[in-house]
Order: structure tokens, then C-alpha cells, then sequence
């Protein structure tokens, strides 16, 4: 199975200069509450996040009439033989932090095991790969 995604995962800042002439606190207006809306939380939290999904970014772009063809990073994962060092390393601007938080708790919860020994495991199954990128905000195309 080969798991299939492009990724527009970036930084508020990098957006932020794709689209120079708008100003900052137009911009501002217009990526937090993107943010606050996909994430469920509070808009002075979202103001506080540096990191964008690829969903954020493509509702951002789309909102100012920007195509999106052009933009982001293919990624092609074989989902039957997926390390979770690979996935981690081949995702743009995804912390280590969000990263452990996100993936151990899909994997502990898949293998019915302590969140403590799911940090151990080094390869991901294929529905966990897909639940993550699902969780992360990612658009997948799955090819069998």
C-alpha cells in the first residue's frame, strides 16, 4: 500500500512572506482564526502557533485567491514498511515535540499498550500511519 500526500506544511513567517504586500496585521486577521477554527482552540492560542498544517495553509490560500499549484512537497510513504524516524524527518515543520505527542498516543491506543512503550516502537502499521497524517492535518491519497 503506498500512501501518497503533499504536503504545505510551513511557518506563519514563510506564508507570511509569499504574501508580503498584504501587512501583518491583515495577515494576522486572516491566519488565526484559520488556525483557532482547525485546531478547536482559542484564538490568543493561535496567535501563539509558528507551525501551520497543510490544511491551515490551503484554507489561507484559498481565502486570498491563490492557487495552490505550485506550492507544497510531494511525499510518498509504502505504508507496510514505515519507520517513525522517516515520517518524522520527511515532514516539513513539525516539531519533535508535536510529533511525540501525536504519534505515541495513535500507537498505544492501536495496540492496546502503555503510552510509555509506544515511544519504543520504530515502525508505524499502516493505519497508524494514516491516522496521523489524518490527525496532523494532512490530505492523503491511498493507492492499493
Amino acid at each position: 500500500m503506498i500512501v501518497k500526500m503533499k504536503s504545505y506544511r510551513t511557518t506563519k513567517g514563510k506564508l507570511y512572506n509569499l504574501v508580503k504586500p498584504m501587512g501583518n496585521t491583515e495577515f494576522s486577521g486572516m491566519i488565526n482564526p484559520i488556525i483557532a477554527d482547525n485546531r478547536n482552540i482559542e484564538i490568543d492560542q493561535a496567535k501563539k502557533e509558528v507551525f501551520l498544517q497543510s490544511k491551515e495553509v490551503i484554507a489561507f490560500l484559498t481565502k486570498i485567491g491563490l492557487d495552490t499549484v505550485g506550492y507544497g512537497k510531494l511525499l510518498v510513504f509504502d505504508a507496510l514498511r514505515t519507520k517513525k524516524e522517516t515520517v518524522q524527518l520527511r515532514l516539513p515543520y513539525l516539531s519533535t515535540k508535536e510529533f511525540r505527542a501525536t504519534i505515541n498516543p495513535i500507537i498505544s491506543e492501536n495496540r492496546d499498550m502503555k503510552p510509555i512503550k509506544a515511544k519504543f516502537r520504530r515502525y508505524l502499521l499502516p493505519i497508524e500511519l494514516i491516522a496521523f497524517l489524518n490527525e496532523i492535518g494532512e490530505n492523503i491519497t491511498i493507492d492499493h
